[in-house]
């Protein structure tokens, strides 16, 4: 019998280029982040009010933004995709949902692992006030309709949403709720990527709890578990500890019915709900300032097992007193290293300074008192994000002025030891970047990285007129604002093509130890499909 003849098989790098040939058919759009901090780029399409804005980044760079606006019957919660190149992908904005609240709350937004965003906010289209989560798609499709009401059935008193996008492609959102008699309690449902409700959960403690913050975070080979923090809650004389519990993917608590102690021996600030940040390793990194004792900066882990990193000795920002208010933290994917970044200010209040620690172990790195980076000044201070950076050091963006004068924002990168990396002396910091020069008030700063180093800026702004408006900025990891570098031109000539995939094909494999490795994309430390997907993405 005669041999059917055989097709030959297309060889791997014919498999490349064909998926590059399509990938060129979809490239992206002209790149728009402005490259002038005296224009910024406008998000927020819409004439009403708009304010607290959120992000959420996907690692391609592309980003969820999202704001509460009022057009003149309440406020909305709006939705915008804006594309790695600071493209907004939806005109107009999409509204999630159409409200008559006079007044905002604290809500949730994330990303899950289909590139959707996932959102969870109060609603009032029933009698009282509804616990909604909704799920919007890249395309703009809402497959969750209206959304989803997560407390049907109980008009009690409910605040301040939250949402976290777990590993396995569901999401979990957690609220506080007010029973007619009792202490405050929290709720907690999972919902799967059709909307349905896979479980329910009252946390309930002898002390009314509020819930502070929701993160996903895996232990090694762990999916779907995330953890919450709480905060004590109850009359202004009343403690108000912060704790952590952990979920697991069903459900049920990780870290014991009493949950973590994170600080117990003072009071958290009232009105400082502090937000937890993954550590990549199962734990969460917190940081808050407190009101006993008096206006003190904190910064403390838990680990995967429930364990704390730093004992009460050692979880301050500094071992000396001042007065310290408004941190913001972050921790190094790669050596675990925290950094902190707080305002210090004068006995009477009335001047400001921008001070950092990091955390190497549980050793202060920066001395007993932390680095000075501003030092103390009449122009009011605000902390608005730390990012850690591919080279171990940390990004840092702050707002500066009074408000109802002009008020600025800056960034700055540092490295490990805290000295500066960018050029410039904007804000009045050696290597400061302006990220907004502009004459205007701007306010509720939200920040947000991708694995490229690069930082997305956005914020509350009137510089059109009375009407508050969401405006936004990069800044690239060289501390240049604009056009994002692009991800994939591996010979610099500002294309994504052929060439560029035959140079990553040629470093496939893991990268040498202390050698440039510009093909690890995502920095992973090995040249593999992940990295080929983001040349991809970028394909001229």
């Amino acid at each position: 019998m005669t041999p059917t003849a055989r097709t030959p098989r297309p060889s791997t790098l014919q498999r490349l280029l064909a998926i590059g040939v399509a990938a060129a058919a979809t490239s992206a759009a002209t790149a728009q982040w402005s490259d002038d901090a005296s224009i910024n780029n406008l998000l927020g399409a819409g004439t009403g009010t708009q304010n607290q804005a959120l992000l959420a980044r996907l690692a391609d760079g592309t980003t969820y933004v999202s704001w509460l606006e009022n057009p003149g019957g309440g406020y909305d919660v709006r939705l915008q995709l804006v594309t790695p190149t600071g493209v907004p992908e939806w005109s107009g904005a999409l509204t999630v949902a159409d409200r008559s609240f006079s007044s905002t709350q604290s809500y949730g937004l994330d990303v899950d692992t289909s590139g959707a965003a996932v959102l969870a906010y109060r609603g009032d289209a029933l009698p009282g006030t509804q616990i909604v989560a909704n799920r919007v798609l890249a395309d703009g499709t809402m497959p969750w309709g209206d959304g989803v009401v997560l407390n049907a059935g109980n008009s009690q008193d409910v605040a301040s949403p939250t949402i976290a996008a777990t590993s396995d492609g569901n999401s979990v959102a957690a609220w506080t709720r007010f029973p007619s008699s009792g202490p405050s309690v929290i709720e907690l449902r999972k919902l799967s990527p059709d909307g349905d409700i896979l479980w329910s959960y009252t946390m309930t403690r002898p002390t009314g709890i509020a819930a502070s913050s929701l993160v996903a975070s895996d232990a090694p080979g762990a999916s779907g578990q995330c953890a919450l923090m709480t905060v004590g809650f109850g009359g202004f004389t009343s403690p108000r500890p912060l704790k952590a519990q952990k979920f697991d993917t069903d459900g049920s608590e990780m870290w014991g019915s009493s949950d973590v102690g994170i600080f117990t021996s003072g009071s958290v600030q009232i009105g400082n709900f502090p937000k937890l940040i993954a550590d990549g390793r199962g734990g969460a990194v917190a940081t808050w300032y407190s009101s006993v004792p008096s206006l003190r900066c904190f910064v403390q882990q838990v680990r995967a097992d429930g364990s704390l990193r730093l004992s009460t000795s050692q979880y301050g920002v500094t071992a000396v007193g001042e007065t310290q208010v408004n941190p913001v933290a972050c921790i190094d994917p790669v050596s675990e290293d925290i950094t902190c970044y707080w305002i210090t200010q004068n006995s009477s209040q009335s001047q400001f300074s921008l001070k950092g620690q990091r955390f190497e172990g549980t050793s202060r790195a920066w001395g007993t008192t932390g680095i000075t980076f501003l030092p103390l000044g009449s122009t009011q201070t605000t902390a608005a994000g730390c990012h850690p950076r591919y080279d171990g050091g940390t990004t840092v963006v702050w707002n500066s002025g009074f408000i109802p004068q002009p008020t600025f924002i800056f960034a700055a990168a540092v490295d490990a030891d805290g000295s500066p990396v960018w050029t410039g002396n904007a804000g009045g910091l050696t290597g400061g970047v302006a990220i907004s020069d502009v004459d205007s008030n701007k306010s509720r700063t939200a920040t947000a990285t991708s694995p490229s180093g690069e930082i997305v800026i956005a914020w509350s702004d009137d510089r059109d007129g009375s009407s508050r408006r969401i405006y936004g900025q990069n800044i690239r990891a060289d501390g240049e604002l604009g056009d994002a570098a692009l991800v994939g031109d591996l010979n610099g000539d500002g294309v994504v093509n052929a060439a560029d995939l035959g140079l990553l094909i040629v470093a496939w494999g893991p990268c040498g130890k202390g050698v440039p490795c510009p093909a690890d994309l995502n920095e992973d430390g090995i040249v593999d499909a992940a990295d080929l997907g983001f040349l991809f993405a970028n394909w001229s």
